[in-house]
């Protein structure tokens, strides 16, 4: 018997009038980030280049890992974007994509798709506040 679970979602991009100038900046993680020493500000700077220009076809190789119910791709996925959002000190998404990883190992559909539901929210703040620091950075 097959478990019916919708688990579609869509990653869009932010655009920079949602990006309120003091509410992104209030983020827990781009507050850690701005208390870095300008050596690893500058390598954060680099990485988070690289994460925004990337971070669409993580999602979307997660999300067709999730529809095709492949747990073993579910989880390689959820690591691999688990280890990047680390380094940019995001705590929330790191849990969440822990979770869904061990719900992969354990071929749980319905708490790896959850796991998704709440995931995607909290990349949208990771990718408003790095994409607004980021800018600022450019700036600075």
């Amino acid at each position: 018997q097959k478990e019916s679970v919708q688990v579609s979602a869509t990653v869009e991009e932010p655009s920079m009038s949602a990006i309120g100038e003091s509410e992104a900046c209030s983020v827990e993680f781009v507050q850690e980030i701005i208390h870095l020493n300008a050596e690893d500000q500058e390598d954060l700077y680099q990485v988070s280049l690289i994460f925004l220009e990337t971070y669409a076809s993580d999602a979307q190789r997660l999300q067709q890992a999730i529809d095709s119910r492949d747990f073993e791709q579910v989880a390689l996925s959820a690591h691999a974007i688990k280890g990047v959002l680390g380094v940019f000190f995001a705590r929330d998404c790191v849990a969440t994509l822990n979770a869904m990883e061990q719900a992969a190992h354990q071929q749980e559909l319905e708490k790896v798709a959850q796991s998704h539901a709440d995931f995607l929210p909290q990349l949208q703040t990771v990718v408003q506040g790095l994409t607004d620091w980021s800018a600022q950075f450019e700036l600075s």
